[in-house]
């Protein structure tokens, strides 16, 4: 998750040492959350219970279905963003100065958005 607001922490290292930076990537996310933590956050954050759809019909056409069952598995093998993703976020992280914005805070600033 990264909330557009924090973009410049991102960019603010690579700014004041370009040559450290230099052909190096940022994997630009405060942390990698789960489905189940999405939910359970939006829920106590607005009072609103949620559950995900993660069984019953679907309204996908059936070879999308097929599809999107297969790929499935590679998020437990491969990750958000590859076998090293995790470590290139924490990496990133070790990077910034400043603290960046967590889901459960962004729920909370956007939190009128989703009110009916």
């Amino acid at each position: 998750m990264i909330d557009i607001r924090d973009a410049g922490k991102f960019i603010a290292p690579a700014l004041l040492e370009p040559d450290f930076y230099n052909r190096k990537s940022f994997t630009c996310a405060a942390k990698f959350y789960t489905l189940v933590e999405i939910v359970k956050t939006w829920s106590k954050v607005t009072g609103k219970e949620i559950r995900p759809a993660l069984s019953g019909p679907s309204s996908l056409p059936p070879a999308l279905e097929v599809a999107m069952k297969g790929a499935r598995g590679l998020i437990t093998v491969y990750a958000y963003f590859g076998p090293t993703g995790q470590a290139d976020l924490d990496w990133t992280l070790e990077q910034l100065t400043d603290k960046l914005t967590s889901w459960e805070q962004f729920v909370e600033d956007h939190k009128p958005w989703f009110e009916d």
